[in-house]
């Protein structure tokens, strides 16, 4: 890949069939990175009978298992991934990225997907008020260096 055209992962916890602002975010994110060239994969937790893997308008999207109990108990949309997912599945395709961009520090798939196993660059964004006390997708200091 080029400098114009990179492979970039995105990960999130949640992402499509589930609904919210950060799944939104992402996937026109990756629609518009895939739009303008790039090779983009998305990881996040698998959600209902989701496929695993699927293809949707040039994003190739890896579910991960996960439990999605908190959901299911009290609404919360606080997915568990299966522990061999974060060990296996997640830092597989961090290696295949040349940029990884992380949404929210707050889910496992964020902390595994940062965690610094390679020298794969990664960019950690919130959207709440957890990295700088700023309000509103302020972006948070990135895990690595993208020098």
């Amino acid at each position: 890949m080029t400098a114009e055209h990179l492979r970039v992962l995105l990960v999130s916890a949640n992402y499509r069939p589930s609904v919210g602002g950060i799944e939104r975010f992402v996937e026109v994110l990756a629609e518009e990175l895939a739009r303008r060239g790039h090779r983009v994969a998305v990881a996040c937790c698998r959600e209902g009978d989701a496929p695993l893997r699927e293809s949707l308008r040039g994003v190739e999207v890896t579910r991960l298992r996960a439990s999605n109990l908190p959901r299911r108990l009290a609404g919360v949309p606080y997915p568990l991934p299966a522990p061999w997912e974060l060990l296996r599945a997640l830092p597989r395709l961090v290696g295949q990225a040349d940029v990884v961009h992380v949404q929210d520090a707050v889910y496992a798939t964020s902390v595994a997907a940062g965690a610094p196993s390679t020298k794969t660059p990664r960019w950690l964004e919130s959207s709440t008020p957890r990295c700088d006390g700023s309000i509103g997708g302020a972006p948070c200091e990135p895990f690595t260096s993208v020098a």
